[in-house]
């Protein structure tokens, strides 16, 4: 970080700006939202909340740091574009519900090993799961979670929300990341966590993309 910090902050300028710009291509109900998944991912970073050993971040909050990650990914990603198509009040469905839950919980089943590795930096007062459960516990839950979001992806194709070749790349998908969930460790190289877990992301996003375009054809 301090070896390219510059090029980091050239970055974050040149993201902000054309934040900025772009943003005048949304609509209010879609601004709404891309506003608080902003507040969080802000106040995540900045220390906001006061307690008596001073102010900390929202991820210094015992118990809540995966959680906050899951609820700005799942916003972001299902009820952000639904407000900008459909307006606020398409969120409000149960096959909506049902895309937020899923991606909730993908986004907690990656995010847990996150925690794994940082098992030597962060503090006891954080409890994390790793720290609560230890490695291969925390490991078997992050198995469990990802299960529950392909089984809410299992119910909106069983309520043809999803096509059958959707379905599979869900499958395919939850398959891969949970193999590299199961090869969790704290001796892990760090490209495997910011390279192979989460590049799980791009990876589901990838094979859903191609299942969509089979179905369209």
């Amino acid at each position: 970080l301090n070896r390219h910090r510059k090029i980091i902050q050239y970055w974050a300028i040149l993201g902000a700006i054309s934040c900025l710009g772009l943003s005048f291509l949304l609509n209010f109900d879609s601004l709404l939202l891309l506003s608080f998944g902003g507040f969080l991912s802000l106040f995540y970073v900045i220390r906001v909340i006061p307690t008596k050993r001073g102010f900390i971040t929202l991820r210094d909050i015992p118990y809540v740091k995966i959680y906050l990650i899951g609820l700005s990914w799942a916003i972001l990603s299902v009820f952000f574009p639904l407000a900008f198509h459909k307006g606020i009040d398409s969120i409000i469905s149960i096959s909506s519900i049902f895309i937020f839950l899923e991606k909730v919980l993908f986004i907690l089943a990656i995010t847990i090993p996150f925690d794994t590795r940082d098992l030597k930096y962060d503090e006891l007062e954080k409890r994390t799961l790793p720290q609560i459960l230890g490695v291969k516990r925390s490991n078997y839950l992050a198995l469990f979670i990802l299960l529950g979001s392909f089984l809410c992806s299992t119910i909106l194709y069983l309520n043809n929300c999803y096509s059958t070749q959707i379905w599979i790349a869900f499958l395919f998908s939850c398959i891969y990341t949970g193999y590299l969930i199961f090869r969790t460790g704290e001796s892990k190289h760090e490209l495997f966590y910011t390279g192979w877990l989460d590049g799980t992301i791009s990876v589901q996003f990838v094979l859903v993309f191609i299942a969509w375009m089979t179905t369209a054809l």
